[in-house]
C-alpha cells in the first residue's frame, strides 16, 4: 500500500468523521438513520455511541496501520442500519418515495422546467451506473461519471442551505459522504480504460 493517501479516501474519511461530530454535537442519528425507534432503551446514548464510532473509523482511514481494521468495522456497521433500518421500509410501504430516501427539489432551484424528470434522470443514471459495474460495462466511466453526478447535487442541492442549521449540514455531509464512496470505488478502476468491458464482478 501507498504511503500516500488518496484524495478519494482523504474525502470520505473527513465525510465520515464530519457525520461523527455532527452526531455527537446534536445527540442524534443522523438523518438517513432517524428511523431509529423513539423507544430504544438509551438512545441518546447509543447516538453518541455511533458518532464517536463514526470519528473513530474515519480517522483509523487515514493511517496505513489502521485502514484494514477501520473497513473491516464499516461494512458490517453500515450494513446493520441499511438492513434494520431501510431495507424494511421498502417492503412495508414499497408505494411511498419516503421509503427510497427519495427526496424532492428544493424551492430554489424550483426554475427547472421539470423537477420532477430530473429526479427521474439522477435516478436513471445511478441505476446505469450500478448495472455497468456490476456487468463490468465501462465501469470506471461508470464510477466516475456517478461521482461526478453525486457531487454536482451536493453542492448544488444542498450547498446553498448548508448555514441554516442541523438538518442541511447533516444532509450535506451524507451526500458528500456518498459522492466520496463512489469516487473512491472508482479509483479501483485505475488501471482499466474507461471503455474497457472486464465483465462481470462475479467472474
Amino acid at each position: 500500500m501507498s504511503n500516500s493517501i488518496e484524495p478519494s479516501r482523504l474525502l470520505w474519511a473527513a465525510a465520515l468523521v464530519a457525520l461523527g461530530i455532527t452526531g455527537i454535537v446534536n445527540g442524534e442519528f443522523a438523518l438517513v438513520w432517524q428511523n431509529v425507534p423513539a423507544h430504544l432503551p438509551a438512545r441518546t446514548a447509543w447516538a453518541y455511541v455511533c458518532g464517536l464510532a463514526e470519528v473513530l473509523a474515519g480517522l483509523g482511514l487515514l493511517w496505513r496501520d489502521t485502514v484494514r481494521w477501520a473497513c473491516r468495522f464499516l461494512l458490517p456497521y453500515m450494513l446493520i442500519w441499511l438492513l434494520w433500518l431501510e431495507v424494511p421500509l421498502v417492503f412495508q410501504t414499497p408505494r411511498d418515495s419516503g421509503s427510497w430516501a427519495s427526496i424532492h427539489l428544493p424551492p430554489w432551484i424550483g426554475w427547472l422546467p421539470d423537477s420532477v424528470a430530473w429526479v427521474d434522470l439522477s435516478g436513471l443514471g445511478s441505476v446505469a451506473a450500478g448495472l455497468g459495474i456490476l456487468f463490468g460495462v465501462w465501469p470506471r466511466l461508470a464510477t466516475h461519471a456517478e461521482a461526478a453526478m453525486l457531487a454536482v447535487i451536493t453542492v448544488w442541492f444542498w450547498g446553498p442551505w448548508v448555514h441554516t442549521g442541523h438538518t442541511a449540514t447533516t444532509a450535506f455531509v451524507i451526500s458528500t459522504l456518498i459522492a466520496a464512496g463512489v469516487w473512491l470505488v472508482g479509483e479501483t478502476y485505475a488501471g482499466v480504460g474507461w471503455l474497457a468491458v472486464p465483465g462481470p464482478l462475479w467472474r
